[in-house]
């Protein structure tokens, strides 16, 4: 008991946040679902754009969009999988970063092949990173867990109405 009252009160006067604490988990976990809910959806604001861009057919435009959702689809069980033997927390992480690279890549890629092979990756690291963050930090709330996946998912359902409009 003196060891956890040590500690907190090292925390408060350190002033720095504890990376497992309820308000920290919520947040990332609510950041994971809504960055792969919100690029699932925004890039149909962005098809006039790149067919402008680059050319292509409605069959490049088909695989832009549906290359994302494909490799989400077919890796989100592999993904748990994964998740399980590296631990929930590393795969997060490397989802994330994974997810941001690639999201870079989709942002500069110069033709619609890199575009598409750009979202290809992009979906399998949004099914690491979704089922991760379910993994990760919906469990570690274990008073408030009802309340806190209401907020992950209020703020998924969100991410896709808030886009930019054409």
């Amino acid at each position: 008991m003196s060891m956890s009252i040590v500690t907190s009160s090292h925390r408060a006067r350190s002033g720095r946040r504890d990376a497992s604490s309820p308000g920290f988990t919520l947040a990332a976990a609510v950041l994971g679902f809504f960055v792969v809910t919100l690029d699932a959806t925004v890039v149909n604001v962005a098809l006039p754009s790149v067919r402008a861009d680059f050319g292509g057919g409605i069959s490049g435009l088909q695989w832009v969009v549906d290359g994302y959702t494909l490799m989400f689809a077919a890796l989100l069980l592999s993904a748990g999988s994964l998740s399980d033997r590296l631990g929930a927390r590393r795969a997060f992480g490397a989802g994330m970063v994974l997810f941001v690279l690639t999201s870079a890549g989709c942002g500069l890629a110069p033709t619609l092949p890199a575009l598409v092979a750009a979202r290809l990756v992009q979906g399998a690291a949004a099914a690491a990173l979704m089922l991760a963050s379910r993994a990760t930090f919906l469990p570690g709330l274990r008073d408030s867990l009802l309340i806190a996946a209401g907020v992950v998912l209020a703020a998924a359902a969100a991410s896709a109405l808030i886009r930019p409009s054409a």
